[in-house]
């Protein structure tokens, strides 16, 4: 009976520590890249940063990635993300489940719809 109680009790602990292990994991690329659904084209000349997410948001790491042309079409974010500016994706600059891309918020005239 002993054997059971505690084969119970240990197999219950184990089942709560995966459920915590799984909801401590950082927020992936995709979840951030889900929020990029407006096709716009750009109106002039912007940097670019790749974003490997953390397990906050203060602890993303920003790796400068090049500039984006004048002309060019993409997916962009609705609203400026409290990740520092607007997520972006097309093929060239493609969301991944380790890192994402943003434009930096310089400006709010760098694209149309």
């Amino acid at each position: 009976m002993k054997i059971k109680k505690s084969t119970i009790a240990l197999l219950s602990l184990f089942i709560m520590f995966l459920t915590f292990s799984v909801n401590a994991n950082a927020i992936s690329g995709y979840e951030y890249g889900a929020s990029a659904k407006n096709n716009v084209r750009t109106t002039k000349r912007v940097k670019v940063y790749k974003i490997i997410p953390g397990k906050y948001e203060a602890a993303n790491k920003f790796k400068y990635a090049g500039y984006i042309k004048k002309g060019t079409h993409l997916k962009v974010s609705m609203y400026f993300m409290s990740t520092g500016g607007y997520v972006i994706k097309n093929k060239h600059y493609k969301v991944t489940h380790k890192s994402f891309y943003l434009v930096p918020k310089t400006d709010n005239h760098w694209y149309k719809k």
